[in-house]
């Protein structure tokens, strides 16, 4: 749309609503994911201080797995991703790693032999991080390669944890081309894949920049 000398542009076909019929969220959205399972069919899960919900493209389900620690209405945040079609959820309050099959109609489940953590995500190389395990807020880890129930680092699987050393606590993490990003309260790291033996090395890439 050109108005004088100036041209935007404009929002095509403008928004619809997410869930129709209209349902109601358990709380405060904390945090969101939205993925295709292996049959293509689109699935989104969000989470909010109460629970955690999905939504298979025609109903919205209380998906919290049990023993849930639910958060206040102004504190707590969720981490989401996929690895392959299975959903991946973490709520810092909980601190449970958790797995939701889609289209499974149950409940989301505690990821087996899973460390408690404050954020979780996937790699590209289809690795489970885990940030601030076992209440070490230094300390993170991952499973074996593509087994998220694999944790254990041996000579037989590609397992892994590191610490880092600063002033900062682990916040969050995101996957980028090649490897990692952490977070901290005071700067950011970088993990490299560099494969066997030792899987992910991890280099300072600034300081002064945490996440907000």
């Amino acid at each position: 749309i050109t108005d004088g000398d100036v041209v935007a542009m404009k929002p095509m076909k403008g928004w619809d609503l997410a869930f129709s019929p209209i349902s109601t969220l358990l709380g405060a959205p904390r945090g969101a994911h939205a993925w295709l399972d292996n049959d293509e069919l689109p699935f989104f899960m969000v989470g909010n201080q109460n629970g955690l919900q999905a939504y298979d493209g025609s109903t919205l389900a209380d998906v919290t797995p049990v023993g849930f620690t639910a958060g206040t209405l102004d504190a707590g945040t969720w981490t989401m991703d996929n690895m392959g079609e299975i959903g991946i959820s973490c709520f810092d309050v909980d601190g449970r790693i958790n797995e939701y099959q889609p289209g499974g109609g149950g409940l989301a489940t505690v990821v087996t032999n899973s460390p408690t953590a404050k954020a979780a995500f996937v790699t590209d190389e289809k690795f489970l991080f885990a940030l601030a395990i076992n209440g070490d807020p230094r300390a993170y880890a991952w499973c074996s390669q593509d087994e998220r129930t694999v944790w254990t680092p041996t000579s037989l699987n590609s397992a892994g944890d590191l610490p880092i050393n600063e002033v900062g606590l682990l916040m969050c993490g995101a996957k980028i081309k090649g490897g990692a990003l952490l977070w901290t309260t005071t700067g950011l790291y970088f993990n490299e894949f560099v494969g066997r033996p030792d899987i992910y090395g991890s280099e300072r890439a600034g300081n002064n920049c945490g996440i907000i």
